[in-house]
């Protein structure tokens, strides 16, 4: 589906005038509510939108900007696109001033259409001089053309590609147990993957196989271990965690998965405990993106 079939030129302004962000927001639901009176009170949708760019603590830059949110006052998906001239910093956080702003609003109610316009989108419009395009145009039909010709699709499922963590850091299998042990006390992460110099992926290495680490085999064995209240467990391994590689303690057989996996399938095999990673890989198997069960919270359930 060509994402221009989604909008309706009715809400389209070529030439906003709002100076700050409540004024160029509180404009483009004005014209909401008058295209579509039965959406709720322009001032309660307004707080949902500044209260989901809290939450979700993203910066807009590429001179576009996408407000968008679930809210309770409001029983569809709507599209409102506005085009401000000169230009407008919306957070305080921005890189750029925004001139082309697509506000995104949807119910409740879950919609695969309205997560598949966002990715959508965010492709087209993080391409470097297409947001300066949009906002030459003139007119919602000239707007509504561009993106026609320009085949902006949204597609009919969400598969891996769509939720995935496109930005992560990774560690070679030469690095040191310590220097992973630093990424997992200062980072929100449970696993690391462990890829080549072209990022071929190679494995992961788990907090869970770092603690095993400390504790025997012949212990782990045992049903009572009160006796045992003398013995430290970690204490071989703080005293040789920067000579241990961390070839010696990776997971090479992680649950993979391609960029085009179906979103079902990620949340069964995650919900029946199989994995709790999936790592993304494509064709020449380099890895281009991980999935936990917070990248479904965030980016499916607070997208």
């Amino acid at each position: 589906m060509n994402f221009s079939d989604l909008l309706n030129k009715e809400l389209i302004i070529c030439d906003l005038q709002g100076g700050d962000r409540e004024a160029v927001y509180t404009e483009m639901l004005t014209l909401l509510k008058k295209v579509k009176p039965q959406i709720g009170a322009v001032p309660g949708i307004l707080q949902d939108i500044i209260e989901h760019e809290k939450l979700v603590d993203m910066p807009y830059m590429a001179g576009f900007a996408m407000p968008h949110t679930r809210s309770a006052e409001v029983e569809d998906f709507y599209i409102v696109i506005g085009i401000h001239k000169q230009g407008i910093f919306l957070q305080e956080s921005d890189q750029e001033k925004s001139k082309l702003i697509i506000l995104c609003l949807i119910s409740k109610g879950t919609s695969n259409i309205y997560l598949l316009s966002l990715k959508a989108l965010y492709g087209y419009f993080s391409k470097k001089g297409i947001s300066e395009k949009a906002a030459l145009c003139t007119s919602p039909d000239e707007l509504i053309q561009l993106l026609a010709d320009d085949k902006v699709e949204v597609k009919h499922n969400i598969t891996a590609e769509d939720i995935m963590l496109s930005d992560f850091a990774t560690m070679g299998e030469s690095v040191m147990l310590g220097e992973a042990i630093n990424y997992f006390a200062t980072s929100n992460r449970t696993q690391i993957p462990v890829c080549d110099e072209q990022q071929k992926f190679i494995g992961s290495l788990s907090i869970e196989s770092i603690l095993k680490a400390g504790v025997p085999d012949y212990i782990m064995m045992m049903d009572n271990i009160a006796f045992l209240g003398e013995f430290e467990p970690f204490e071989h391994l703080l005293a040789t965690e920067d000579k241990m590689p961390l070839r010696d303690f990776i997971n090479r057989q992680p649950v993979t998965c391609n960029t085009h996996t179906p979103l079902l399938k990620i949340i069964v095999d995650l919900l029946k405990k199989k994995t709790s990673c999936f790592y993304v890989l494509d064709e020449q198997r380099r890895l281009v993106g991980i999935i936990s069960k917070r990248e479904l919270i965030t980016n499916l359930l607070r997208r």
